[in-house]
């Protein structure tokens, strides 16, 4: 990864902000006994080493927006609070630490809507963000800041914006051209893993959550984003269920990505409304909502599908790994997404930001761990069981090769062709 996808969006007890600046100050206790009299530098001083002190970090942050006194109130009480607390440093991960000295807050009447808060924090963790952390966890748990993020966006759009009934067809037919993505979604997967699965009690109750939209959508948004994550649980469980021992599941990533890519992209080519009214222009921006509540939710939920699948190869974990990223890099630069110029999304952008890191950590972890596919090609018209003995000393494995290639003879297969095989 580059330096700005290693990059995390910084928080402090889960309440987030914007960093112009981090400090980070490192105290070496130690003596100094100097000799005059004596040109060489290396005999003039000697350091007697005391110790090495804590590690302090001092950050500028700022909050922007018309809501910032809000988030200006939450951060300065986390910060006042006595126990230790979890800091997500934008360039030092996470970091348990401790609120120290001043905390200063500075506003200014020619900076409206806009307020920086400067602090120091000394760490107290034992050990930083490791490779040995568990990386799984720490994606899974951004993933539902991600969503929950998500869902009070649309809570927030929907409250100050009043649309008549008449004008709520376009986003209606919305919910039900995305009721029939997702049902597709789930038909796609139970066809990849080769399973039965009742949609319809899958998600169970979403379409009574459904009926009562025009009085209740953040509710209907809350049962739309459960009913795709109940589908994307569909993988994990499958493969839960498998006998112990199974070490992949061939496919089961781009089953994900390939189920999914209809709702991750909802509405792309959907013809703009006219917003020449007060009640267009409301109108659309409620479509808009609904469009971005719909793919943000489905590629949380594939994502998440992601950290629950196992992969056959380093290669197939790192090019799913590729494809769910420009998904997450298409809704940080969408126009109507957070990133964009017409919604003041900031939490929903840094939490999707702090969830793609995460997903990119955990994928990039796993492929570490796997084999990598080689093409061989056989001398000899060469049987699998045969080729698989002489490649693994197993011959049991000529069902994974056989699998990989589906060659047309698996007891002859010829000569020169090019075969993918695990090399471990």
């Amino acid at each position: 990864m580059t330096w700005r996808e290693e990059m995390r969006p910084a928080s402090f007890r889960g309440v987030g902000f914007f960093v112009e600046s981090g400090d980070t100050r490192q105290q070496l206790f130690a003596d100094e006994h100097t000799f005059p009299d004596r040109d060489q530098a290396e005999r003039s001083i000697a350091v007697d080493r005391k110790g090495q002190g804590p590690t302090r970090f001092v950050i500028k942050a700022f909050l922007a927006g018309d809501d910032y006194m809000e988030r200006r109130d939450a951060l300065e009480a986390a910060l006042r609070e006595p126990r230790p607390g979890r800091l997500v440093h934008p360039w030092r991960g996470e970091r348990t630490v401790s609120i120290v000295g001043e905390i200063h807050t500075r506003e200014h009447k020619n900076e409206g809507g806009f307020c920086s808060i400067s602090f120091t924090c000394v760490d107290v963790s034992e050990t930083g963000l490791t490779s040995g952390a568990d990386t799984e966890a720490i994606a899974d748990r951004d993933l539902d800041a991600f969503i929950e993020e998500t869902a009070l966006d649309f809570d927030q759009v929907t409250a100050v914006t009043d649309v008549p009934n008449a004008y709520l067809e376009p986003t209606t037919s919305a919910w039900s051209e995305a009721t029939a993505a997702l049902e597709e979604a789930h038909g796609k997967l139970t066809q990849a893993l080769g399973v039965v699965d009742d949609y319809a009690e899958r998600v169970e109750g979403f379409v009574d959550d459904l009926d009562a939209f025009a009085s209740a959508p953040g509710a209907a948004a809350r049962a739309l984003l459960g009913a795709i994550q109940a589908v994307a649980e569909l993988p994990g469980e499958v493969i839960g269920a498998l006998e112990d021992g199974v070490a992949e599941f061939l496919g089961a990533g781009e089953a994900v990505l390939r189920a999914f890519e209809d709702l991750v992209t909802f509405g792309a080519d959907a013809s703009p409304l006219v917003e020449v009214t007060p009640n267009g222009v409301a109108a659309a921006r409620f479509r808009a909502a609904t469009f971005r509540l719909i793919r943000q939710g489905a590629w949380a939920a594939g994502a998440r599908a992601l950290l629950e699948v196992p992969f056959g190869s380093r290669d197939e974990a790192l090019t799913t790994l590729a494809e769910s990223d420009d998904v997450a890099e298409d809704l940080l630069t969408d126009s109507e997404g957070p990133g964009g110029t017409s919604v003041g999304g900031a939490e929903v952008y840094a939490t999707l930001t702090a969830a793609r890191v995460s997903l990119i950590r955990h994928l990039q972890a796993a492929a570490a761990e796997l084999p990598e596919i080689v093409t061989h090609e056989p001398a000899v018209t060469v049987p699998a069981l045969v080729l698989a003995h002489d490649l693994f000393g197993d011959a049991t494995r000529a069902a994974e090769i056989v699998e990989r290639n589906d060659p047309p003879h698996p007891g002859e297969i010829p000569a020169g062709t090019a075969l993918e095989v695990l090399r471990d």
